[in-house]
């Protein structure tokens, strides 16, 4: 839990509205407001973020970060406050299309400031990630410590309804059953 914090909640895109409605479900005790993306949204207050871990609308909130509109990678390198930081990893992502750069120049070059400061890379099983989401829907930038799996599609897709035990066509899909439940018992 992080006191009075402003976290940044990406959400994934199946359908937007109804993350929305988990992520105020799931973190009850923070104050969510949309920004003007369609697929992030900030949280301030106190939250149990590892929340992140259980909902099927949330790629991952992102903590001790940022969002601002995209200018230029040097602005955003700028922004971002570095650290020592052993056993991590930098990962960047799009949302709604493509800001005209190029998210391993991004990771280089914010993996250089965390190099720079004593920091040490472990891509295949890093301690703490950190997140960088590049929002063509509203031309948005965020970025912060990754909570959660973060994007793609981590196992829904083996969930599929020909897949599933005992299926019948009235099955919901996967996550929409877990987005409901979330929903109702926050």
């Amino acid at each position: 839990m992080q006191p009075n914090a402003t976290a940044i909640i990406a959400l994934r895109g199946w359908h937007p509205a109804i993350a929305r409605a988990e992520a105020k479900a799931m973190f009850a005790d923070s104050d969510i407001a949309r920004t003007d993306s369609r697929r992030l949204l900030t949280a301030t207050g106190e939250s149990d973020w590892k929340n992140a871990e259980l909902m099927s609308g949330c790629e991952c909130v992102l903590v001790n970060g940022g969002i601002s509109k995209w200018t230029s990678l040097e602005d955003l390198l700028q922004h971002i406050q570095s650290e020592k930081v052993d056993d991590m990893a930098i990962e960047c992502w799009r949302h709604e299309g493509k800001i005209p750069v190029a998210t391993k120049d991004i990771e280089r070059q914010v993996g250089g400031l965390f190099h720079d400061k004593g920091s040490t890379f472990n891509l295949e099983n890093p301690k703490r990630r950190f997140g960088i989401v590049l929002d063509n829907s509203a031309g948005n930038v965020a970025w912060g410590w990754m909570i959660g799996q973060g994007p793609g599609k981590h196992g829904w897709s083996a969930m599929r309804a020909n897949k599933r035990p005992f299926f019948r066509p009235v099955s919901l899909e996967p996550r929409l059953a877990r987005a409901a439940v979330n929903i109702a018992a926050g």
